[in-house]
């Protein structure tokens, strides 16, 4: 140790800061660099405090600000609480060490305590003139240094800064509500998805988005990640992470937080209330406190203030402790904790506890009415999946709502042949007040049932029916028959009917509180905008629905992964989403067990598309194949027409010999009835494709043209895009170029007014691969969302709010076509110049402006651009 009273050697200080430079170089060495955390990025703050558990680079960040500050030539000192400084004179002589000047003629002795550091730093000329950084880890470890070294730091001068590591919340009060102050906590020192990446490689077996999931960020897991020999395995079960927190962890908490700590694991995530009746104790909420605050271990949930989360690794590893001291008593405590959680009627929390204590017998006791509210109301499909799976068949067939429960998942899992087993046994039962199961739930199940096996038609008849006799008696199923309804009318683009439902159905399901229907009711207006090929309108009903208090996308896993589903395409078409196989197995996991034919075909076509894209034909096709062989064996006969129909685009664009047989025949029975529209319109555009590929090009725009009268009709923006764009395709290459350049704009304006980019550009590519020539009516069209510059997930939020307001049409029936032709107003262009424009007769636009001023409720051009505008209609 320096001296306390006499001035330091020139000598000793300089190999005191070799010392300590060789220390913050070892510490930083190859870690990944976080400007943004430090002074580097922080410049006008003071005082930098990181506070969170072992391993999450708060020592790291302390040497790369010690760093920076070298870099530029700036004085810094480094010191740790941990090397037990016997007194306080002994922690200033070490700080002093680092930060005195070589020479200085008169220079005070050595301070023996902050106070009179403080007043030295005052009169240290060369002390004053630059920046002097002074950092200390290990504050927890500071005892009474803590309270001075807060003293010290509003008495130094403004040009010394300070950066403090610690793993509590405890200290330095006071000082964290001054100006120029910023504590970083748990949820910054976390790994970024973007700063996971630089860990993970080509090289290893494992991908980003898999170590973010398996150390959700935590930095020294990922660095055991990258070295263990069983990356593939749980995190809590890597030898390395055992030994992390077994040597960093635990001796660090008291026994009776330890235990707690075991005990909580084992019913994670946990509140006072609940912890205290498993484990029959009442100072539940003392402990929870004091871990929370002294070892940041346990973690707010963001949704309930009163519910404590552990992260995924620390509570698998106390939980095996725990089980390991008490193998007899974890079931006991778990069938207690799902004991709580049905008495509070969280059925989703208990249905997970029940299955982790390996009870089957468990649901045996669930009654009518709140078995039926996991199905309907909260649309546990997974989870009731996996408890009910284990219950016998002869005990399931003595309760019918088990028996319903079940039914319910199987429709939803596309096992509809044996739903409808599970219902044909079910004996007839009459109406009565007493039991909920006669107030029509089977009729209901069926119905909707119907709707998820795609068999649209029968199921709007039969809820359509249900409604008449049961609706008045049974609140819930009517918001879920209503609800299925919607959801009809969105996938067969029946959008004026579709307005209706909504309306009837959100007070229905707000009576029934059901967060399962409230999700696909956003479902259905997410799908209605999807089909309008209205990607910005689709982006924010998605981040709308994401924020619903009545969905709880957080509670309805479900709901959750259905919107990410839909999320796929809208993000796609909007250069927002970067695809990995991972990734896009994933979309596809989810889809292929519980998605609807409209859920799987987008996401199917989506992940396709982007593999056409970086040249995998080969992976292209066998995923096609493979939902098409699921198709086959499901019966979905209409998504196995439209996977047939992209397979024969890809046949087309690879010119594979036999491309025509393999495209539907418009004969086959599922090109009848209100699905057949959108199906005619895409068989129509790939008859122009092959068209195009066998040089028929008056051919071509034949049925391009056709494609698009279709897909106007419904108001299928993306179609009538790719319609267009093939007729101009067919033109160019014709010779035609005048007329191919006027329709490629129109289908350019519409780009840009739906946001459907990727199809424009997949389509133009397509068109180019067919006929080289087609690329002239597309000659200085840029099919490129404005925000596109803004590239890297971290700034995802930035991209969106970029984006134009929604085009989704509140209030109105104006069609997509009738929306161009107000933007067209709003330039000035008169009627004839209109026509011109979307190849029409001048009669006809006169018609849509009729429409228009009938829709808006106004007189005259101007009025209807200026109510257009308030609406933000354009």
């Amino acid at each position: 140790m320096f001296s306390k009273n006499t001035d330091i050697s020139a000598s000793t200080r300089e190999a005191g800061r070799a010392r300590v430079l060789a220390r913050v170089n070892a510490i930083s060495g190859d870690c990944i660099a976080r400007a943004h955390l430090t002074f580097e990025a922080q410049s006008e703050l003071r005082t930098l405090i990181y506070r969170g558990p072992q391993g999450y680079g708060k020592s790291v960040l302390l040497a790369q600000n010690c760093l920076h500050f070298a870099n530029d030539g700036n004085r810094f000192a480094y010191v740790s609480l941990a090397a037990g400084y016997d007194s306080e004179a002994d922690l200033v002589a070490a700080i002093c060490g680092q930060i005195y000047p070589p020479t200085q003629v008169g220079a005070p002795a050595v301070p023996k305590d902050f106070r009179q550091l403080a007043t030295a730093m005052w009169q240290i000329d060369s002390l004053l003139m630059s920046p002097v950084l002074i950092c200390v880890d290990d504050l927890d470890q500071g005892g009474d240094f803590v309270s001075r070294l807060e003293v010290f730091v509003t008495e130094s001068p403004r040009n010394l800064h300070f950066a403090f590591a610690a793993v509590s919340r405890r200290g330095f009060a006071q000082l964290t509500l001054q100006t120029g102050v910023l504590e970083i906590l748990l949820d910054d020192l976390s790994f970024s998805e973007k700063e996971v990446e630089a860990f993970s490689n080509t090289g290893k077996s494992y991908s980003a988005d898999e170590m973010m999931h398996e150390t959700r960020g935590w930095p020294a897991l990922c660095k055991i990640m990258t070295g263990t020999e069983f990356p593939d395995d749980k995190a809590s079960r890597w030898p390395e992470t055992k030994r992390f927190f077994l040597e960093e962890i635990v001796p660090s908490l008291t026994e009776k937080h330890l235990r707690f700590l075991e005990r909580a694991a084992t019913i994670a995530p946990i509140s006072s209330e609940s912890f205290n009746y498993v484990f029959k104790t009442d100072d539940a909420a003392a402990l929870m406190g004091d871990i929370a605050f002294d070892h940041n271990l346990l973690l707010r949930s963001k949704i309930h203030a009163d519910i404590f989360l552990l992260h995924p690794a620390l509570r698998d590893y106390f939980q095996e402790r725990f089980l390991a001291r008490t193998p007899e008593r974890g079931s006991y405590f778990l069938k207690r904790a799902a004991f709580w959680h049905w008495r509070r009627r969280e059925f989703q929390q208990a249905i997970n506890l029940a299955l982790r204590a390996g009870d089957h017998r468990w649901a045996l006791g669930l009654s009518e009415d709140i078995m039926l509210d996991l199905a309907l109301r909260q649309g546990e499909i997974e989870a009731l999946r996996s408890l009910l799976i284990q219950v016998p068949k002869r005990a399931m067939q003595s309760n019918p709502a088990i028996t319903l429960a079940y039914a319910w998942t199987l429709y939803f899992s596309q096992e509809a042949s044996e739903a409808e087993k599970l219902l044909n046994a079910m004996p007839e039962t009459r109406m009565n007040e007493t039991s909920r199961i006669d107030w029509g739930w089977r009729q209901l199940v069926r119905a909707i049932g119907y709707a998820t096996h795609d068999d649209l038609q029968l199921s709007e008849t039969l809820c359509t029916n249900w409604i008449s006799e049961f609706g008045n008696v049974n609140v819930v199923g009517k918001g879920a028959a209503l609800t299925c309804l919607t959801f009809i009318m969105s996938s067969q683009s029946r959008f004026s009917e579709l307005s209706k439902f909504l309306v009837l159905a959100n007070p229905a399901n707000t009576a029934g509180r059901q967060r399962f229907a409230f999700g696909w009711l956003h479902a259905a207006e997410i799908q209605a905008a999807l089909n309008r090929g209205d990607m910005y309108g689709a982006q924010r009903l998605i981040e709308a629905a994401r924020i619903d208090p009545n969905v709880q996308v957080e509670r309805t896993p479900f709901s959750a992964k259905m919107l990410i589903s839909f999320e796929a395409e809208a993000s796609c078409e909007l250069g927002m989403l970067e695809f990995s196989d991972d990734l896009v197995e994933s979309y596809l996991e989810f889809a292929g067990k519980y998605g609807v034919t409209d859920i799987l075909y987008r996401v199917c076509r989506v992940a396709a598309a982007w593999r056409r894209r970086t040249n995998d034909l080969r992976g292209a096709l066998a995923l096609l194949e493979r939902v098409r062989a699921l198709a086959q064996e499901k019966k979905l006969y209409r998504l196995e027409t439209l996977i047939q129909m992209e397979i024969a685009e890809l046949y087309i664009a690879e010119g594979i010999q036999g491309f025509d047989k393999a495209m539907p025949k418009e004969s086959d029975p599922v090109f009848s009835g209100l699905h057949a529209r959108p199906l005619r319109a895409q068989l129509s555009i790939l008859r122009a494709l092959a068209a195009l590929r066998n040089g028929q090009y008056s051919l071509a725009v034949k049925n391009a043209n056709e494609a698009g009268r279709t897909a106007r009709a419904i108001d299928a923006g993306r179609l009538e895009v790719r319609a267009l764009m093939c007729a101009a395709g067919a033109h160019a290459a014709s010779e035609s170029v005048p007329i191919a350049r006027k329709v490629a704009t129109e289908a350019y304006e519409m780009v840009l007014l739906l946001g459907c980019f990727q199809t424009a550009g997949d389509t133009r590519d397509l068109l180019a691969g067919l006929t080289i020539t087609s690329d002239v009516a597309f000659t200085d069209l840029e099919f490129v969302v404005p925000a596109q510059k803004v590239e890297t997930s971290d700034q995802l939020v930035g991209v969106r709010s970029l984006l134009p307001k929604s085009t989704r049409r509140e209030g109105t029936t104006l069609s997509s076509k009738q929306i161009r032709v107000l933007r067209y107003v709003r330039e000035g262009l008169s009627n004839k110049q209109i026509a011109d424009r979307l190849l029409v007769r001048e009669d006809t636009v006169k018609w849509h402006m009729r429409k228009i001023f009938a829709d808006l409720n106004v007189r005259s051009r101007v009025q209807a651009v200026t109510e257009a505008q308030a609406r933000n209609l354009i």
